[in-house]
This record gives C-alpha cells, structure tokens and sequence, in this order.
C-alpha cells in the first residue's frame, strides 16, 4: 500500500514525452543554468507591479548527493554565467518595470546535498528531492537553510519552489524545520554583490563570501516543548538572559524561561587572539563542568570551544558552535 502511493508520488514529477533513459538522469551544468533562468524570470513576472520590478536574490537548489558531488567543482564556474543570465533578463524588463532595485544587497545561491525525500508544504502533493534534477527553493531577501538565526525553525517562510522539468512555479510557505531535516549532507553557498549597472562581463562577476557580517561569528541553538531556536552571534561581546530581560538588540540572546537572570552568561570573542570566551553570572556548567559565577566587576572568564553544551539553571542545554 504505501509502495504503491510512493509510485504514484514519483510518477507525478516523471517528465512528459520521451524524455527518458539514462540521458534524463544526468544532472548538467546546462540544465542548472536554464532552470534557474527559468524559476528567475517566472518570480519576476509573478512579482512585479506597477513601475516596480520584484525578482528572487535568494536560491537554495536541492539536489540528490550524487549529483551535487558530479556538479560541486563546476558551481564556481557556473555561477557568474548565473547572475549575467539575470542581469540580461532585468535589462529586458526595464522597459516595463523601470525601477529595478534590488530587493537584497546580495545574490546567494546555497547548493545543498540531501537524502532523496520529500519538502511538506502547503500544497497537498510534496516536492521530492530526486537524482537527476534540482529542486529550486526561490526568495526575493536571502534566505539561508541552514543558518537562518534569531528565528523559531518551526515557522513558514513564504517562498517559490520550482522542480527543473516541469512548467508550475509554486508559490507556498515552506517550514523551515522541515527543510533543514532533509538530511543534507553538505552545502556550497555563493555570494555575489549587485552590480547596478547590470554588467554581463562575467570575468567582472566575483564571489564575494567573505561576509563574516552576515553569518556572524558563531552559532547558538536549544529546544524546547518541541521547538528549536537559533541565535548568530554578531558582536564580540552578547549576553544570554532570560525572558524577563528589558533590554534589546542583536546581542542579546532571550531564552524562553522566566527563571533565567538577565545576563546570566556572557561570551565574548577576542579577535587579536581569535577565540571565544564565556562567564557565568547564574549556575551554568560548561559541558560537564560548573562555572564559577562572577559578581559585579570582577568577571572570570573561561575559554570556550568550539561544539561546547552550555547548562544553564540545568533545564536548557545551548549548543554553541563557531563558523
């Protein structure tokens, strides 16, 4: 019975006519290009109103393990003919849609590698993850699968999911817990800066993902009641407190506990000797051992490495992991 409706599944997302054979299930440089050509130019016609041109910078492309590992050394070569592709595509709208900023300050491409599986979304027929083709997930801002920070991963996004050998572009939320538990194996991502203006030259099109900015400098996660958080670091000193904190902005990390102090633990980055740094100023044990908790100015701090479980009050381990 559910061989049967895993068939019927598949046979959905076979391509029509006589595309078939062991040809079809060559994943080519060719066909990455023009179907991300193709997902980039139906965004856009979907997207845009009035003098206002709307078009995706964020793709993440999901593909079999195999076949990312078949493609991965030409990704780097492939991309600058990428982003001219969609330069010429906005020079040829620009008639229609003259203002043409872009909705982000980067193009970014993430390539990832999974598990052949299934995306849930909202629609009642799943995406499949399959040998041979792509499935392009598509986002006007950047939108990162794997780091997306400050967010609860259970939440929708909403998105443009597009399978390399079919005509429907669907627009749907998309969970991020579920495509991050896709089981992808590794990933390559891509930044280029926007050139506005819209220079198809591609030896002047250059990776630029030395954005330490973007992704921070290290990663902090827990669970709780069924949810996972996610926290990027971004400044060389942050504070985790509990929900009772008054205080805002980016360093500071809110766990969903009222019995949590404010500023219960501090890290620290010390960039002239490039290593991170954590105090206690509540009861924290640092993977199997407790911290001893500093008072007022006098702060004892304690290095901190990389993959290290942070217990705070016992209840809530913090995950903390280094980019």
């Amino acid at each position: 019975m559910i061989k049967k409706a895993v068939t019927k599944i598949l046979d959905i997302f076979k391509p029509k006519g006589n595309n078939t054979g062991l040809a079809n299930d060559r994943l080519t440089n060719k066909r990455l290009l023009e179907e991300l050509k193709s997902h980039f130019k139906s965004v856009l016609d979907v997207e845009s109103v009035g003098d206002r041109m709307l078009y995706p910078m964020s793709f993440n492309i999901l593909m079999e393990s195999s076949d990312y590992n078949d493609r991965k050394q030409s990704l780097p070569f492939i991309l600058p003919q990428v982003v001219a592709a969609f330069y010429g595509i906005i020079e040829e709208n620009k008639k229609e849609f003259s203002d043409y900023t872009p909705p982000a300050k980067y193009w970014f491409f993430q390539f990832s590698a999974c598990n052949v599986g299934t995306i849930p979304t909202d629609n009642s027929t799943p995406l499949i993850v399959r040998k041979g083709h792509i499935t392009t997930v598509a986002n006007l801002l950047t939108f990162d699968i794997k780091k997306a920070s400050n967010i609860r991963v259970d939440s929708n996004v909403r998105v443009s999911i597009k399978l390399d050998d079919s005509d429907v572009m669907n627009d749907v939320n998309v969970n991020l817990g579920a495509i991050q538990n896709l089981d992808i194996l590794s990933e390559g991502t891509f930044i280029y800066n926007f050139d506005n203006t819209l220079n198809r030259d591609t030896r002047l099109i250059e990776e630029n993902s030395n954005m330490a900015e973007t992704y921070g400098l290290a990663e902090l996660s827990y669970s709780r009641d069924g949810k996972n958080y996610r926290f990027s670091m971004k400044d060389n000193l942050i504070h985790i407190s509990g929900k009772n904190e008054m205080r805002e902005g980016r360093a500071f990390f809110i766990l969903e506990n009222a019995d949590i102090k404010d500023s219960h633990v501090q890290i620290k980055y010390v960039p002239t000797e490039k290593r991170f740094q954590i105090a206690a100023f509540g009861p924290t044990r640092l993977n199997s051992r407790l911290l001893a908790e500093s008072s007022g100015g006098d702060v004892m701090w304690y290095d901190l490495a990389n993959n290290s479980s942070i217990f705070i009050n016992e209840e809530i381990r913090v995950k903390f992991e280094i980019k």
